[in-house]
């Protein structure tokens, strides 16, 4: 018979079934939609903290970079002194924040097919979920590690484990190899790979199966209503 707090047992349960947790990529992933309140602040930030009126989010490609590393790569690309980055950091994301929370209303999303009904499954099934940066469908997630902890996303790995692990009552944190990343880019499949962790790939966002198949994902599913493939990976 097993014995612990209800977290151990809990633990000892799923680990004793060989699931895998996964850290979960929002954007494209889980929602689809305007997200002006995001962008808006970033190009907000680029103009009060950095003064770079002209600097915008649209000069790159940002699917599956974290928010520190979009303020990075977009002030480098505008000239801003690279050196001089870090010290404006902090207050380039007090910057987002202020603004997010004046205009967030603004935003209209959807949930990617499949995903409520997803998510729903894990949860009945005990699993603590975690994001891995991203704000929406809160209420299913127990942990997660955000954009504006970390200037690089793998950076972000160590943090959600060591989250999920006390969850589960564990004294220490879990290898990785009980983990998976899902996401719909194929930055997020480095991530995954430079984490040391498996990856699963939604072709909902930018790229297509053959795109994330080619990326190196382990796992490659059109959407999330692809349930049972991705519910098999998982081993639950």
């Amino acid at each position: 018979m097993m014995r612990g707090s209800p977290e151990q047992l809990r633990g000892q349960e799923l680990l004793s079934r060989g699931v895998k947790f996964p850290l979960i990529d929002i954007d494209k992933t889980l929602i689809l939609g305007k997200n002006s309140s995001h962008f808006g602040a970033f190009n907000y930030a680029f103009k009060t903290v950095f003064g770079l009126p002209n600097a915008s989010i649209n000069q790159i490609i940002p699917d599956g970079m974290i928010d520190r590393q979009i303020i990075s790569e977009v002030v480098r690309s505008n000239g801003f002194p690279v050196k001089e980055i870090p010290q404006r950091m902090p207050a380039a994301v007090d910057a987002m924040l202020t603004y997010f929370r004046i205009h967030k209303s603004e935003d209209t999303f959807a949930s990617t097919p499949g995903a409520a009904d997803f998510l729903t499954v894990l949860q009945r099934e005990g699993l603590p979920l975690g994001l891995l940066t991203g704000i929406g469908f809160r209420s299913f997630f127990e942990y997660g590690a955000f954009g504006d902890q970390a200037d690089q996303r793998v950076d972000l790995i160590p943090l959600a484990i060591s989250r999920a692990s006390n969850l589960l009552g564990q004294p220490e944190s879990l290898p990785e190899k009980h983990f998976v990343i899902m996401g719909d880019s194929p930055r997020d499949v480095a991530c995954a790979k430079a984490g040391g962790l498996e990856v699963i790939a939604v072709a909902t966002g930018s790229y297509s199966t053959d795109q994330l198949r080619d990326a190196g994902a382990d796992l490659v599913v059109a959407t999330l209503e692809e349930q049972q493939k991705i519910c098999t990976f998982l081993n639950i």
